[in-house]
């Protein structure tokens, strides 16, 4: 396995990409074990929509690592297209990409939608977002 990781990141080496870490959470940041639940369905215009959900809080972890401002609010969710994947890149808007999320101490629920043209649709990722959010009492 090692050997494959080896020669995986040689040839990219080779074709000019560069290997670099995804984001981390905080030192101060202490990650809560629990269970999270995890469902991939088909989004708009084949795109696709996962939705994430925990019975604690997520903040500073997971896909919510990649939010590179505060989001706009959206009802009781906030938004964004602004992602950082590294901490050694400059973060930018990916207009096909979207990520919501609503936390509390009890509970988390966050939404990435994804498609390959166009801009997700904000109020269906909401919707779904809610709908979940209301499932988990």
């Amino acid at each position: 396995m090692r050997q494959q990781i080896v020669e995986a990141r040689e040839k990219a080496a080779k074709d000019g990409i560069r290997v670099q870490r995804a984001r981390t959470p905080a030192p101060d940041v202490a990650a809560p074990v629990g269970e999270v639940t995890e469902a991939t369905e088909p989004f708009q215009d084949n795109g696709t929509l996962r939705t994430i959900s925990a019975r604690y809080d997520l903040t500073g972890q997971r896909e919510l690592l990649w939010i590179a401002n505060e989001g706009k609010k959206v009802g009781d969710a906030r938004c964004t297209q602004k992602f950082q994947f590294s901490n050694n890149t400059t973060p930018r808007e990916r207009p096909t990409m979207l990520l919501c999320w609503r936390t509390s101490q009890d509970k988390s629920v966050v939404v990435l939608a994804v498609t390959p043209e166009g801009r997700p649709d904000t109020r269906d990722a909401v919707a779904k977002l809610d709908t979940r959010w209301s499932a988990m009492g």
